[in-house]
């Protein structure tokens, strides 16, 4: 059964199909002649739609990285989530048909391959404006590699605006380069996927004994709802390559009850302290992502009457507290302190803020006091918050 997508509107939707004069170094290819009756065996009955067991991460001729895994498949249609290196995500439909393979964005489709698979294929694609693309399949190879690894069977397809994309045998799109030859979307990993119904779901963070406000100590567990984990495919802020990402929607679990306060979409870096345990009575629950080299968002909870409570800005809103490095303090039981590096102005120093848990019901917070400390000063002044931070089992 066939599957499938477009190069144009791929590289779109996907991110930016603008030039680069970033060079890619791709592997000698090499197109063996081989028999007629061969390459029609080989192509005569292929997929190129996506391997939905498979994490596909792309690079983009500005450097951006986007990471796509599947949400959804019925019969020889897909749906890939594509998380974006800003941050954002999008969705991608990929239908594959008796004429071809189709991408779109739910909106419309248009044709990336156009069935059945020949040398000299042609087919056109026109936008709203009425202006058109032309396709053709000029090659058929044995083989293309890529930063991804060696594919085989793959079709290359030129088009009339001078670009050239490479699609494999049930991978997909692998690679697009311009006239010059210059990458514009490749593939740089492909690794196997593992989402909710997969995976154990094995608790992200577990403690033994964690202290509510009363004393009482508690087993506490981090539990995914629903998730996707994989290895980093690039080092960015928040993880080196191969670091392992668990991302997705989590909920707490008290003394294996399942609590109502839930962490919600997070991603966690299980290379890094993404959730630690500090403080004393009540110790807090941090969970923190990275928001740049410089700054971490968080949130922060604690155990009351025996549930999770979040704690909560001053408008009553979920926390979401910014703080540079691991500076997140616990200064008395209701009291923290989070601390944030302004090197914007001349002179280098920590913002200071300091909270108080003003009903440990909610979790509402009042802001009490502000202040800075310099960058000379900072470690003297932080080394005496640190006997809060110590671990818990």
């Amino acid at each position: 059964m066939r599957k499938g997508r477009n190069f144009i509107l791929f590289v779109f939707l996907l991110l930016l199909s603008a030039c680069s004069d970033n060079d890619v170094i791709i592997k000698e290819q090499i197109e063996e002649e081989q028999p007629q009756q061969k390459i029609l065996n080989e192509f005569q009955d292929a997929s190129f739609l996506r391997d939905p067991t498979k994490t596909y991460t792309y690079e983009y001729s500005d450097d951006t990285f986007v990471v796509e895994t599947i949400k959804s498949e019925n019969a020889n249609e897909q749906i890939w989530n594509q998380s974006m290196g800003d941050g954002s995500t999008k969705e991608t439909i990929m239908i594959e048909e008796k004429d071809g393979l189709m991408i779109g964005d739910g909106l419309s489709e248009s044709p990336a391959l156009r069935y059945p698979i020949e040398l000299g294929q042609t087919w056109q694609q026109c936008n709203k404006e009425n202006e058109c693309m032309n396709y053709e399949i000029v090659a058929l190879l044995d083989y293309y590699t890529t930063s991804a690894g060696k594919f085989a069977d793959v079709v290359r397809v030129k088009s009339s605006d001078g670009r050239t994309a490479y699609y494999a045998k049930e991978v997909g799109l692998i690679y697009v380069e311009n006239q010059n030859k210059e990458a514009l979307v490749q593939l740089r990993g492909l690794q196997e996927f593992i989402s909710n119904q997969t995976a154990a779901k094995e608790p992200v963070y577990h403690w033994d004994e964690v202290l509510d406000t009363a004393g009482g100590k508690h087993k506490v567990d981090i539990v995914p709802i629903e998730e996707k984990s994989y290895p980093s495919d690039m080092t960015w802020a928040g993880a080196n390559e191969f670091d392992l990402i668990r991302e997705g929607s989590y909920e707490f679990r008290v003394d294996d009850i399942k609590q109502s306060e839930k962490i919600g979409d997070w991603l966690f870096n299980m290379e890094r302290n993404s959730g630690r345990v500090i403080g004393s009575k009540p110790n807090f629950i941090v969970v923190k992502q990275t928001e740049s080299s410089n700054s971490y968002s968080s949130k922060l909870f604690y155990i009351h009457d025996e549930k999770i409570v979040e704690v909560k800005d001053t408008d009553g809103n979920s926390s979401g507290f910014f703080y540079s490095g691991d500076h997140v303090y616990p200064l008395s039981e209701d009291t923290f302190l989070t601390a944030w590096y302004n090197n914007a102005d001349v002179e280098l120093y920590y913002e200071l803020y300091t909270y108080k848990i003003t009903d440990f019901a909610t979790g509402k917070t009042e802001l009490i006091k502000e202040d800075k400390v310099s960058l000379e000063e900072s470690e003297a002044y932080f080394q005496q918050f640190e006997e809060n931070l110590a671990p818990v089992n």
